[in-house]
């Protein structure tokens, strides 16, 4: 176990609350973490008086760990007092369970703010109330929220019967709007000396009323369960032989299940259980979570259209930019980029035969990978056009086209991931898979990270060279989504396709009206990004331009668009894409031999 880095200058009182927290970290990791099977991390305290603080700490619970953990975070509520949060996170961005904790007695903390917050960076997880071994007032908040996370944390690794009975206690709180007798009996009044000093209970008085209490609890929430589910499956059967005159179909399969979007799905197909996709905007939903915009409008049932970012036409240029050369303030036709949290940029430098790092405001880069000359051994680099770099591992996985090869470096040593491969384009998941797009086998394939022996699995194209909706022309950039839907950017067919995981054919979710410049067409597209609302980017290469599409919906051009040049609000051939955490844009002007940012305008 290990503090995350303090990022940000905090207020005495929060700086107070957080070595009181990593103090307690440190204690429990001397004495007992070898009993613990997950690390714990405490993040740096959130002010709530701070915009957006709550949302960067979110992040980087998510971003910066990939093992099974615990993050903990204090939360100062300003005038009122302290609270925390503390979520159990499985491998990766996945959440297990979260929770807040309250200290304060009688608290009239609203949850519903809070829970709005959580939702933007995770938009399927209800914040649950966790009971607290300390109650104390608002002035004591401060001192004993460390406390409560601490012991809340260490004793996080419920059974799954204690968790429901857990759960049956809070849904019981939710519903009565009381709390349990145990809790009530032991808040109502201190204990007397005598009756502490007289005699020790036994064992057995110490266990039976609370388990009596709590078997009654959880019966009355089974028979309230029981009651719901009998009216529930009553209306559904009257429901039934109202529309089918008595009789029941056959078989019933919901609209998103032919692995179409046909812009008519309910929340039932595209926000719930039965197919993972979310819903656009105008379609049904019953809470955010269920739509891509992540914005269900309470009073209509239906979801918001999204607040569409814009960004300044003029762009700084942040590497490159003085003209073709091997310099290291110089790129000779760039293409894939990567950005990390910090800003840096890692630049596939085509025609250089190199990876080149540019620290956030440098002047010039720093070879990290290649730079030895155009050559097939392991020191060299073939034309590379993609990279991703690990968060953690700090390795760079590198499309080395020209080699047809996948190859790794990590600390100036070199392996060999998947060999005789025309790779053009990269992408990973949360789930621990890499996928790379073959141009010549007009295919992407994915494998299992660390797993290449194999031949990987095909999950877009593989037909052959075609422009059917099974096939792929020249597939190159590749950007795969949470629910592992593949999109691929379909340069010769001049269009974009998506593949749902599973799915037999793609669909066109951008171009695929020929190659043109009207807004339903593209030429070459190159680099794709798919925001967090279901909003694809497109570096529109012979376009000269980025376009913003919305699954065949709202379609406009982001930036360039003003013919071919080297103004900052023009571009020559872009091609890669990537955003960094403000919602600046960054776009490879390919022939400019630059790496051009857009600021987003607030």
């Amino acid at each position: 176990m290990e503090d995350y880095p303090n990022l940000a200058y905090q207020p005495l009182e929060n700086a107070t609350v957080q070595s009181i927290l990593s103090s307690r970290l440190k204690e429990f990791k001397q004495k007992q973490s070898e009993h613990f099977s997950k690390s714990i991390y405490a993040l740096t305290t959130v002010d709530d008086r701070v915009h957006g603080q709550l949302q960067e700490r979110l992040e980087q619970a998510k971003r910066n760990y990939t093992e099974e953990r615990i993050i903990l975070i204090p939360y100062n509520l300003g005038n009122s007092h302290w609270i925390g949060l503390m979520i159990e996170f499985k491998i990766n961005e996945e959440i297990d369970r979260a929770f807040f904790i309250d200290p304060v007695k009688n608290s009239n903390f609203k949850r519903e703010k809070l829970q709005k917050l959580f939702s933007e960076i995770f938009p399927d997880t209800i914040l649950r109330l966790r009971p607290v071994q300390h109650q104390v007032d608002q002035i004591q908040s401060a001192r004993f929220i460390s406390e409560n996370l601490i012991n809340a944390a260490t004793s996080f690794e419920l059974t799954e019967k204690e968790e429901n009975i857990d759960n049956n206690y809070t849904l019981a709180s939710l519903i009565n709007q009381t709390i349990p007798a145990t809790e009530a009996k032991t808040t109502t009044r201190p204990a007397t000396e005598a009756e502490t000093t007289t005699r020790p209970a036994t064992k057995a008085e110490t266990t039976t009323r609370p388990a009596t209490e709590a078997k009654t609890a959880t019966n009355q929430i089974s028979l309230i369960r029981l009651v719901y589910w009998i009216s529930i499956i009553f209306c559904v059967l009257i429901a039934c032989l109202y529309f089918y005159d008595g009789q029941l179909p056959e078989k019933s399969s919901p609209t998103c299940t032919d692995g179409i979007k046909n812009y008519d799905e309910t929340d039932i197909d595209c926000g719930g259980e039965t197919c993972s996709e979310k819903c656009l905007p105008e379609q049904g939903c019953r809470s955010s979570s269920d739509c891509t915009s992540n914005n269900c409008d309470t009073k209509s049932k239906k979801c918001l259209k999204p607040k569409y970012k814009k960004w300044e036409q003029n762009a700084i240029t942040v590497a490159g930019g003085n003209g073709y050369g091997q310099k290291l303030n110089q790129l000779d036709r760039p293409e894939g980029i990567f950005i990390d949290k910090n800003k840096n940029i890692f630049i596939a430098d085509r025609w250089n035969h190199r990876i080149v790092e540019w620290k956030y405001n440098a002047k010039e880069g720093q070879i990290i990978a290649g730079g030895n000359g155009q050559g097939n051994r392991m020191n060299q680099l073939f034309h590379p056009t993609d990279v991703i770099v690990g968060q953690q591992s700090h390795s760079i996985i590198i499309a080395d086209s020209g080699n047809r090869r996948v190859i790794r470096w990590l600390n100036q040593k070199q392996q060999i991931l998947i060999d005789n491969t025309d790779c053009y384009g990269l992408a990973t998941d949360t789930y621990g898979f890499l996928y790379v797009s073959d141009v010549l086998k007009n295919e992407v394939r994915r494998w299992k990270i660390g797993e290449y022996k194999n031949e990987g699995v095909v999950v877009a194209g593989g037909n052959g060279k075609g422009d059917q909706l099974n096939q792929l022309n020249r597939p190159g950039f590749i950007f795969v989504n949470e629910d592992q839907s593949v999109y691929v950017s379909d340069q010769d067919n001049h269009r974009v396709m998506k593949w749902r995981k599973g799915a037999k054919e793609g669909i066109v979710v951008a171009g695929g009206n020929g190659e043109g410049r009207n807004l339903d067409q593209l030429s070459v597209p190159q680099e794709i990004i798919v925001d967090h609302f279901g909003q694809i980017y497109v570096a529109d290469c012979w376009n000269n331009r980025v376009m913003r599409c919305y699954e065949g919906k709202k379609v406009e051009i982001v930036v360039g668009g003003n013919g071919q040049g080297h103004l900052l609000n023009q571009l020559n051939c872009p091609r890669g894409l990537s955003f960094d955490g403000e919602g600046n844009l960054y776009v490879v002007d390919n022939s400019n031999h630059r790496i051009e940012k857009f600021l987003t305008i607030l």
